[in-house]
This record gives structure tokens, sequence and C-alpha cells, in this order.
């Protein structure tokens, strides 16, 4: 296999260029972005061949760029890319037409207004001299009705040329609109909103049915993992369905391809941070490196109405998120609705609005709904402007989004459960790199280019698991069950989102945190079964005042009772006060068969509670 990787990017119209329709077999899509694996078959002649390989994503990262022929013989001279729209023919007929036939209807635009500014001359002429007879009196009756009539019927005559003038100016202006609309129309389908890639190669004979494989990477795709983790029971292992949400808005439609899950990121900075000298006072902050640009509004969608400044609705304007190809037409009442991909959600979005005839607007996502006015461009009616769409900046392909973290509540501890691991259902293969880990999809699927998640399950599996019921009585009076899984690095478990259940009932979110961790930890939530109670116990608790001093005296007490059918373990936390006053002393801390840290003044009780029973905890 001969493979070649080049980063010559010019534009290259060439005589005997060949169309090759090829497929994506394949794609990795990485946390933040794919790669994308293209596969066809060429017939090649001897000498120079030509190729050019449509609808390919504009979004890609043109270095990135890699052909492997399955011949070694041939020989790659260069590799460009370029957008659809620049070297298609029908848009260049197309454009090259109505730029002729609105220069035609510029020129006879002018015309008719050369005409229209006579008329208005005569008609300030003729309403100048309408004093009929000057400074002489006596006009015969006969002259002066000949004089009427003269100045109504030459009157009506420039006013009725002046009507016909402007209403040929209005046909000609609505002309010129429906044939940039027409253009309108050819630069929004979705062909032409791709890109090419061109190959020029050499061959010393004959070649047929040649495999060539194309690789690139493109930043408009990813995924997230979420896991359901459900405790049907506390004498049952957890089932976990590992899922995944996929996005993609890269312009090109994946149909029936095979799909692998990488938890890398191939774009973040690879270079490794360096300490700079801190001096005090001088800011010494690190925040830019490998961040993307946040914001703080979680707008997912946007939607809002186009006009023109008469207030005449736009049907057909193009709407496109700036630095990606992803966009909409206004339907027929200049209404339009777009969703925001998940990686974009948190990001300063902009809005490109065009339609030819019409200035280009930049409109920043904010209040919703948006109202768009558009500006007419009288340039634009001498000159028909050709929509292209650019790759991003090198400043908008570092702005990727990082990995999902957080905390979840619990405990550590160290005892195990009897269970084993099983796996009820695998629809992946699982490999561990040496620093990732890929899912790989068994079943082949679609992913179309709207934005839009869709979840996909992976796998699910039963793990061994603890359960510890934990309460803070002084800050709530509910028993929260926390779940401990020891030995948790073989699952494969990646940071992201996780949905707890208990019992068959949803009892909320939370992150997976696997941070520095021996035991994983996570709350399922407030279990009813479990009554707590607390109260200040009177007949030990009072008040003295000895000379200058006041001594307070105070006894709590906390009851659980467990109503499960089942043993539980518990852990009840609550707390002594400190002092950093030297005119305070704090004595006769006491808490039966409980542990004390003596500098926070937490209090820990742990106990295994039988099942319908009750356990009194008193301090």
């Amino acid at each position: 296999m001969r493979k070649l990787i080049l980063a010559l990017f010019f534009p290259i119209i060439c005589i005997g260029q060949t169309k090759i329709n090829s497929k994506v077999n394949s794609v990795v899509i990485y946390k933040s972005g794919a790669q994308v694996i293209r596969e066809a078959t060429l017939d090649l002649k001897i000498g120079e061949n030509n190729f050019v390989f449509k609808g390919i994503s504009p979004e890609l990262d043109k270095n990135s760029i890699q052909v492997t022929f399955s011949d070694p013989s041939i020989t790659i001279n260069s590799l460009s890319h370029q957008l659809s729209l620049n070297n298609d023919s029908e848009y260049s007929d197309l454009s090259s037409k109505i730029a002729k036939a609105n220069t035609a209807i510029l020129k006879e635009k002018k015309k008719l207004e050369t005409e229209n500014t006579l008329l208005s001359f005569q008609e300030k002429l003729l309403l100048s001299n309408q004093n009929v007879g000057g400074t002489n009196v006596g006009m015969k009756t006969e002259d002066l009705i000949k004089t009427v009539d003269y100045f109504e019927m030459k009157l009506k005559k420039i006013l009725y040329a002046q009507n016909i003038i402007e209403n040929k100016l209005d046909s000609l202006d609505f002309e010129i609109k429906e044939n940039n609309r027409e253009l309108n129309g050819l630069s929004s389908k979705s062909s032409n909103k791709l890109s090419e890639i061109i190959i020029d190669c050499k061959s010393k004979q004959v070649k047929s049915q040649v495999k060539v494989i194309i690789k690139y990477f493109l930043k408009n795709a990813g995924w997230t993992p979420t896991y359901d983790f459900n405790a049907k029971s506390l004498d049952k292992p957890l089932s976990v369905i590992y899922k995944s949400k996929i996005f993609q808005y890269s312009g090109e439609d994946w149909k029936d391809i095979k799909v692998t899950l990488s938890n890398s990121i191939p774009k973040a900075n690879s270079s490794i941070p360096n300490l700079l000298t801190w001096i005090w006072g001088i800011p010494n902050d690190y925040s830019y490196f490998n961040q993307p640009e946040a914001f703080t509004d979680n707008i997912s969608e946007v939607w809002g109405s186009i006009k023109d400044e008469t207030g005449q609705v736009i049907p057909g304007a193009n709407v496109t998120i700036k630095g990606t190809s992803l966009g909409i037409t206004s339907d027929a009442n200049g209404n339009f609705r777009l969703n925001i991909p998940n990686d974009r959600i948190k990001l300063r979005n902009e809005l490109i609005v065009s339609f030819i005839g019409y200035e280009t607007a930049n409109v920043a996502v904010n209040d919703l709904p948006i109202s768009i006015v558009l500006k007419e461009d009288s340039q634009s009616l001498q000159e028909v402007v050709v929509m292209g769409y650019s790759a991003n900046s090198d400043k908008e392909n570092k702005q990727f989004s990082t990995t999902l973290s957080g905390r979840v509540a619990g405990l550590n501890v160290t005892n195990n459960s009897n269970f084993k691991a099983k796996n009820i259902r695998n629809l992946i293969e699982e490999k561990e790199n040496p620093v990732s880990i890929e899912f790989a999809i068994n079943e082949t699927m679609t992913l179309n280019s709207d934005g839009k998640e869709k979840v996909i399950e992976l796998k699910e599996i039963e793990i061994p698991v603890n359960y510890v019921y934990k309460s803070v009585p002084k800050i709530e009076l509910s028993a929260f069950l926390t779940a401990k899984i020891v030995e948790w690095e073989q699952f494969n478990f990646i940071p992201g989102e996780a949905n707890m259940y208990f019992e068959g009932t949803y009892v909320g979110k939370s992150q997976l945190d696997l941070s520095n961790k021996d035991t994983l930890s996570f709350s399922l939530g407030r279990d009813q079964s479990i009554k707590i109670e607390r109260k200040q116990v009177n007949n030990y608790s009072k008040k003295q005042i000895l000379g200058q001093s006041i001594n307070s005296q105070y006894a709590y007490e906390i009851s659980v009772r467990n109503t499960k059918n089942q043993e539980i373990d518990i852990l009840i936390e609550e707390q002594f006060p400190i002092t950093v006053n030297k005119d305070v002393e704090i004595s006769d801390k006491l808490a039966q068969d409980a542990s004390v840290n003596s500098d926070s003044g937490i209090i820990y009780w742990k106990y295994k509670l039988p099942k319908a029973s009750q356990k009194t905890f008193n301090f």
C-alpha cells in the first residue's frame, strides 16, 4: 500500500477531470471531531490522471487529508481541496446568464430613469407658467378655454408617461430580485455547500479497479458518554447501561457506516505546558491553555424571522452558524428555526444571514426570537454574488470541547460484594490503546448532518456493588443510598453524565468523576423506607450563669428506623462545634460508639441496622 500525505492546497482547474463517487465506509468519532474514511475504485490510463472526489465536507482540516492506493506503483503528483460551488458548472453558467440579464436590465433602467427625469423637467416648466395671460387682462373666453385645455392635455400626458415608466422600473427591479432568488436557490443546494478533493496522479500502465482510500479529520462531530445506573434491589448487582450521544453537522450524510467511538482528543493542544516566572502583582494565569471560548447561556436552538427594510418577509434566505456548514433557509413566511450542536451550546455563536441582492448580516445569538432585517445592497444589483462556504480559521479549529467532569456524592468503603461482574448485552468491541479507549459499534448506522444528538446503547453489564446509606440529620432528615464500586477500572468507565434509578424509580442525574479514587461512589437519592428523626433532649440541656461566665449544655438524640425487609449499612454524620475564640471553651464532648475528627468536629456512626428495627444515637 502506497501512502501519501500532502499539504498542497490551491485551486486546480484541469481539463479532463474525472468525477468520482466515493463512499464513506467508516468513521472514528472522538469527543470532539471525527476521522472519516472514504473508499472508491478507479480506472487509470497511462500517464497523467486527474480525479475529483465530490461530496466532501467543507469543514475538514486540509492538513489531515491522507490518500492511499492499493497499487504502490501509482504516484501522486498533487493533492488539492476546493469548494464545490466555485467549480460547479451549473452554478457558473447560471451566474453568467443572470449577470448578463441583470446588466441588460440595468441599462434599460438607466434609459427609463433618464426619460423620467426629462418628464419631470417638463412638468415643472408647465406648472411654472400656469398664470394664464400673465399681466394681460381681458383674455377672450375662447382663448382661455383653449389654454386650459392645452395645460390639462399636456399635464395628463406627462403624468401618464411618468406612471408607465415607474411601473416599468418596479417590474425591472422585481425581475432582478427574481434572478437573484433563482441563483440563491442553486447556491443553497446541499451539494453546492460541500467541497471536493482533487488528486493528480501518474500511472505507468493502464490500471482498472484500483482501490483508493481517503482519510481526513473534521471537527463538526463528536460524542459524549452517558450511563443508566439502576439499583434494582440492595441484594442484587448494579445494572449499568453504557450509552453514547453522537452528533455531527459536517455537511456530509453518513449512510450505513461502521462507527468507532474514541475518548481521545486528537486536536487538543499537544504541547507540554511550561511554567513562567511568577512575579507577584502581575497576572499569572494559564487558563488559556487548551480551553474553548466559554459562554454562559445554554442556548440549544435559535429561531426568528427575516424581513427587508419595508417589512416584507424574505423566503429562501440562507441562515448558517458562523464557523460551520450547518444552516437552513427561511420558509415562505420568512421564519427559520435551527438547532445549535451539542459542542457549540456554550460558545458565543453568531448567525450569518445572506440573500443575493441584500447585504449579508452577522447576528449574535442572544435574546430569542431573533428579528433580522436585511438591507438592500445596491451594489449587488450590478454584480452577482458568489456564495462560498470556507473552512474555519485556526483559532476556531482550536475550540474543542473538553472532557466532562464533576463530583459524585458518597462515601468510599473497602468491603466488597459477593457478586461477580456479568455481561448482559454487548453491542460493541472494546479496545484499550496506550492513551485511549475505543468502542467499535457492531452494527452499521446512519448519521445525518443535522447536529441532533442520537443516543446509542453500547452494552449492559451487572457490576458487584456495595450499598451504604448516608444521613446528615442536622441538614435533612433523609437517608441517601450510595453505591460503591471497587476495582472499577476494569469496566472502562469514561467521565460522563449518569442517570440514576433505584428500585425502578428515576432519582436524578449525576456526573461520573473518576479522579483519584480507589472506590467509585455515587448517590442513588433518598430512600423513604429509612425514617430519620433528630431532637434536642431537654432533660440534659441546660444553661447556668456562674459569675461572669455562662455555661450552656446541649444534648441531642437521633433515631433511625429501617422499614425495609432487609438489613442495611448506614453512616450517620453529626458535628461538635469548634472554637477559635480564647474566651470560649468547649468541653465534655461525648458521642458513644462514634468516631470523631478533632480538627473539624465531625462525628461518624457506622452501623448495621437489621430489617424492621430502630436504633438511637446520642451526643
